[in-house]
């Protein structure tokens, strides 16, 4: 809603546009953002889970984490213990 109304349109029509020009869904798109930046931080800082979570804007760090495992198969915490 935020950026539908910063460019002056409706959230359903910067969704259809977006998806026809994309192939995906804004808020999809915009997930996939936040974790590829979650997966850096995990991997370059010493940051908390919870601390990812919060800088990324999520409510709670549980919810985070379910999102992360859903998109990268792992639990954040499974994924900072591996060595890159």
């Amino acid at each position: 809603e935020q950026v539908a109304s910063a460019i002056n349109i409706s959230p359903g029509y910067l969704s259809t546009i977006f998806r026809q020009s994309t192939g995906t869904c804004f808020t999809d798109y915009v997930t996939g953002v936040k974790i590829d930046q979650a997966k850096r931080l995990l991997r370059e800082t010493d940051y908390k889970v919870y601390e990812v979570s919060e800088m990324l804007g999520y409510q709670n760090a549980y919810y985070f984490s379910k999102v992360f495992k859903k998109i990268v198969g792992m639990t954040p915490s499974e994924y900072s213990g591996k060595v890159f």
